[in-house]
């Protein structure tokens, strides 16, 4: 007992130090900013959407948003919008969207604002859905019973409208999947969803849940509606923002994912339940369906998205680049090598800036450009001031007192925090301001050929209001490539030497592993001497998410992504850590760790009950030889002895194998996650230990309170009176009642049987220990029936008994373990016999296979633990009970 004790206290002290790094983790690498949103809100009923539209009408329900004193409660002149709310999510949901989009287009009081007006622009109508919280994320039937109301919901919003209407849908969490789910359709606009886990379901218990998401990954694949999927990252605990990320579009049709690390004046990573009242969202999405009422067609719609949710990398730049004379205004040359600083921009000049002594290859020459309280084509804070900045590549020839101008067109334009040294960045409760901000302009130069002529860079300021300040200079390109290996950081530190004093640094580790499982650590020494800027590190994981880093002397930042992570087939292994330093790593253990105990937790169930099945496995095989049935205790000490340390190094060779990704633990044969595997069979080991042990005191008060009112009786036969309640319960199961619901009546009956078990002879020992092996077995069936059990109870307290239990009916989930507790319950001696002559295969190779399935399948499909342990069991029903009844 001492190996099994030990497993299962490690496997204990594991646990702890997994939920410590988890809750520690989003504090660290992510701390979230967000500035609480407030609004006066009242919710109208919408009494129409009756049964004549919908029977689910009994169960849900439609309401209608209206900000009190702000707008008119009764009519419908808007562009419509429909939230739909996630799992456990309310309708009043859409109070902070919707209060925002309000409170924008009026500037007081039913007073439009001159913005909106002056473009005939019309407010927004939101509608939100009422699941009455059910939990949507554990449960495909309730999933599709939400999609189809949805749909009627849509039908009877929009015959309010004249023909031709469409709507704007927004989903948070769940509610994501849903609207994806209602692609194609003619009626919707444009989809905006939020912490939607749009590639792998966060809660694996149900297959069907899995259908569903791969019926809208094939709409999000091939549907031409625009869609915006937009992620809190790290800071969101209740799924991996991995998952958050929507697969490319086979058409042309619009598709982004952005992070709210990198999002444009909010630059802070957002919570799941957050991310619906967090203002520096909030009033992007409004301001976004604002302007999508405007747009016309779906190209329209993807410039309106695309401009309202800046962040990440942009692949290309196509926004309009000015040309501008040159003699139009002031101008002044600039000495070579001497920096653009204006500490105040007033009025309107132009400076130019000597190229003689950048080189003609783009790859040693760069400009870059810091602006403050200013835009640079259209980028600029919300609420930027007058300033516009103009940049531009000319050729002068001296001789000929002429010159031609030609927009110079940047790889990187953007919008970059400018923290408060003296703040917390971002500040916690308040984040960013909305005119916060510094825009970066950055471009490789290449300096034609000109003959007898010069090449300048203009850079043109127009409409200065004496606010802000600019910054610029060339330099060589600075990047620094570091070739160090993918493990070198694991066994000690990678140091990176930069230079001190330029403007823009890139710095590329190209053999590191980018994954979402893994955090860097690093410790930057730098000189606080950035009285403009402060130095910042700016960490681009993918196209979608971007992180940017305050830097500190000797404080120490963490660097994280989801550009891959588990079970994500579509997403190739990701190698490389690109950053950039702006200014006027070793692996983080704690912080890593607590990356993974979110994206294993299914895993650590199915390889629990993997466990489970080698123990019947290894029990069956030696009672079907002649030996006595093992113990609990003594099959876990042979599984801990003797079956644990081969598996463990069996499992680490197989996580070297390039498997698919929906296989195993999903990192397709990455060495460096090769170590995941014995340390969650480990756990799980130790799990199964624990398990028992809690049985154990369990069923001592059972064992008590039995031997006070007495024992069962005993009766083996399986006669008319047992087979028709059989039946009877079965016939329930077929049409009213979950089977989950069935099975918990299974578990309870063997739990109260073990637990009075008294066992004088030979035989009935042998009875009493397949009692406890099948009680440990249907103890692991439990994880993946209970959260479906759960949904049903939720669903009958807030909708009330006549709500239908669709897609709970299928006798054969539970037809085994009824039988089987039937002939545990009915005999105190011997309840299986021996193998059958038909018994081709014996029955604990069933569980063996049982074990594989668990082990390779079930951390991606968690649902298929439990039929990984029922085949099995029916098995065994079927040959060791019905056609071979024990005898007494």
């Amino acid at each position: 007992m001492i190996p099994t004790a030990t497993v299962g206290l490690v496997s204990f002290f594991l646990s702890f130090l997994l939920y410590l790094s988890t809750t520690n983790a989003p504090l660290k690498l992510s701390p979230q900013g967000c500035r609480m949103s407030w609004m006066s809100p009242s919710y109208i009923l919408q009494p129409g959407l009756n049964t004549t539209w919908t029977p689910l009408a009994r169960r849900y329900s439609l309401w209608l948003y209206r900000e009190v004193g702000w707008e008119d409660d009764s009519k419908l002149n808007g562009v419509p919008v429909l939230f739909i709310p996630g799992n456990a999510g309310s309708s009043h949901q859409v109070r902070s969207i919707a209060s925002s989009a309000t409170r924008q287009y009026y500037d007081s009081p039913f007073e439009v604002s001159e913005t909106f007006s002056s473009r005939n622009m019309k407010p927004l109508d939101f509608f939100a859905v009422e699941f009455n919280e059910d939990l949507s994320a554990f449960h495909g039937p309730t999933l599709e019973s939400q999609r189809l109301y949805t749909v009627k919901a849509i039908d009877y919003i929009l015959s309010h409208y004249p023909p031709d209407t469409k709507i704007i849908v927004m989903g948070h969490s769940m509610g994501g999947v849903v609207a994806t789910s209602l692609l194609p359709s003619p009626h919707i606009s444009s989809i905006i969803t939020m912490s939607t886990p749009h590639t792998v379901p966060p809660a694996r218990f149900d297959s069907r849940i899995d259908s569903l998401f791969k019926a809208a990954k094939e709409q999000i694949e091939h549907d031409e509606t625009p869609i915006l999927s937009i992620c809190g990252g790290i800071t969101d605990t209740m799924i991996p923002s991995e998952f958050c990320t929507l697969l490319p579009s086979k058409t042309d049709a619009f598709r982004k994912t952005i992070f709210t690390s990198g999002l444009e004046g909010c630059w802070s990573g957002v919570g799941h339940r957050e991310m619906v009242w967090c203002h520096q969202v909030r009033w992007r999405v409004a301001r976004a369906a604002l302007e999508l009422g405007l747009a016309a067609t779906p190209g329209e719609k993807a410039v309106v998205l695309a401009n309202w949710f800046r962040g990440g990398v942009e692949k290309s730049f196509e926004r309009p680049m000015p040309i501008l004379d040159l003699n139009s205004r002031p101008h002044q040359y600039l000495a070579e090598g001497r920096r653009l600083l204006l500490r105040e921009l007033k009025g309107s000049k132009t400076y130019l800036l000597s190229t003689s002594s950048i080189g003609v290859s783009p790859e040693k020459g760069r400009f870059t450009l810091y602006l403050s309280q200013g835009s640079i084509a259209d980028v600029s804070t919300a609420h930027s001031a007058s300033t516009k900045v103009t940049v531009q590549l000319c050729t002068i020839a001296v001789s000929q007192n002429s010159s031609s101008c030609q927009p110079l067109v940047p790889d990187e334009l953007r919008l970059v925090p400018n923290p408060d040294p003296s703040m917390p960045f971002p500040v916690p409760d308040e984040g960013v301001d909305e005119a916060d901000g510094v825009v970066t302009f950055s471009s490789p130069v290449l300096v034609p050929d000109a003959g007898g002529s010069e090449t300048w860079i203009n850079v043109d300021i127009a409409d200065g209001d004496g606010n802000g300040w600019i910054l610029a200079d060339f330099e060589n390109q600075a990047t620094v490539v570091d070739e160090a290996s993918s493990f070198a950081p694991f066994f000690g530190e990678v140091t990176v030497q930069l230079h001190p004093s330029k403007l823009r640094t890139d710095i590329r580790l190209p053999r590191f592993v980018s994954n979402a499982l893994l955090v860097y650590q690093v410790t930057p020494r730098v000189t606080p001497t950035c009285s403009l800027l402060s130095p910042l590190l700016l960490h681009t994981s993918s196209d979608a998410e971007a992180h940017y880093h305050r830097l500190n002397d000797l404080q120490s930042i963490y660097l994280h992504g989801h550009t891959s992570g588990p079970f994500l087939a579509h997403l190739p292994k990701s190698h490389g850590i690109n950053f950039t330093i702006y200014s006027s790593g070793d692996i983080h253990w704690w912080t890593t760790i607590g990356r993974w105990a979110p994206r294993y937790w299914n895993a650590i169930l199915a390889w629990s009950a993997g466990v489970v099945s080698i123990l019947l496995f290894s029990s069956w095989t030696a009672w079907d030889t002649g030996a006595p049935m093992p113990t609990i205790a003594q099959s876990l000490h042979k599984f801990v002895r003797n079956i644990l340390p081969r598996l463990l190094v069996v499992f680490s060779v197989a996580s070297l194998i390039p498997l698919p990704a929906n296989l195993w633990l999903g990192n397709s044969g990455e060495p460096l996650f090769a170590p995941l595997a014995p340390l969650i069979l480990l756990l799980s080991s130790g799990f199964v230990c624990i398990s028992w042990l809690v049985l154990r005191i369990l069923m001592w008060p059972i064992a008590k309170l039995g031997d006070a009112f007495g024992r069962r009786k005993e009766d083996i036969t399986l006669g008319y009176r047992a087979m028709g309640s059989i039946l009877f319960i079965s016939l329930l199961v077929f049409l009213f009642i979950p089977w989950q619901v069935a099975f918990l009546g299974c578990f309870l009956i063997h739990l109260h049987t073990t637990a009075t078990d008294r066992p004088t002879t030979f035989e009935h020992h042998d009875a009493h220990n397949h009692r406890t092996h099948i009680l440990l077995m249907m103890t692991w069936c439990l994880p993946a029936v209970a959260p479906v059990l759960a949904v049903w109870i939720r669903t009958l307290a807030t909708a009330g008994f006549t709500t239908p239990f669709d897609g709970d009916h299928f006798v054969v989930n539970v037809i085994g373990f009824m039988l089987l507790t039937h002939y545990a319950t009915s005999t105190h001696g011997q309840i299986f016999s021996k193998r059958h002559r038909l018994e081709v295969v014996p029955v604990g190779f069933w569980y063996a296979v049982g074990a594989t399935v668990s082990f390779v399948l079930g951390p991606r499909s968690t649902y298929r633990m439990y039929e990984a342990l029922n085949l099995p069991t029916m098995v065994v029903v079927l040959f060791r009970m019905l056609l071979s009844p024990p005898r007494s």
